[in-house]
């Protein structure tokens, strides 16, 4: 199991940070950081946790990145819960 995935299915709260930091708009990681406070190695790493779990994807040739439908639904899923 990814570490931006809980063993029970969740997300961790560093993905709900990084999720919520997506929402609306492509952006990149140095963004995220600097929304998120999250050191930029563990916004890189829990991206493409995020990406092979089809929550996230990159657009284009550059480092962009958008949080997908099911990044979506799954952040509404954890929001509910809290």
């Amino acid at each position: 199991m990814m570490a931006c995935i809980k063993p029970d299915g969740s997300l961790s709260f560093v993905a709900v940070d990084i999720l919520s930091a997506m929402a609306d708009r492509t952006i990149k990681p140095e963004h995220i950081r600097d929304r998120t406070e999250h050191p930029l190695y563990k916004v890189r790493s829990t991206i493409r946790e995020l990406n092979i779990h089809g929550l996230v994807e990159k657009q284009g040739d550059e480092e962009l990145y958008r949080m997908t439908s099911a990044g979506e639904e799954k952040l509404k899923q954890e929001r509910e819960k809290h």
